[in-house]
């Protein structure tokens, strides 16, 4: 089924924790402990400053903005770390760190 709209946002669901946070009406975000504070991002493993998601074309992208132990996307059963741009597909799981979100759009 082809995409018709744009996607309004994004939720990230907490596969560890089941909590959930959605981002809505944005065309760059950055993550991090201190960009979304201590009560969404509890784990010391997530950096102060993570990584950046942004929209591209109806699709998002995330990169790795220096973060200490890395961003990856698993999709499709690979696994890929975030040097550079990669897509966010619907369903994959974004891992911060050792902290894995479930993604998916909202439209």
């Amino acid at each position: 089924m082809e995409k018709s709209t744009a996607p309004i946002g994004l939720r990230l669901t907490n596969q560890l924790t089941n909590r959930f946070f959605e981002l809505k009406f944005f065309s760059v975000a950055n993550f991090g402990r201190e960009k979304m504070g201590q009560s969404i991002f509890t784990d010391t493993s997530i950096s102060r400053n993570h990584c950046m998601i942004k929209l591209v074309k109806n699709d998002y992208w995330v990169i790795d903005v220096g973060s200490t132990f890395g961003t990856f996307v698993e999709s499709d059963g690979e696994e890929k770390e975030c040097k550079s741009l990669v897509q966010l597909q619907n369903g994959s799981i974004l891992k911060l760190a050792k902290v894995p979100f479930l993604v998916e759009y909202i439209y």
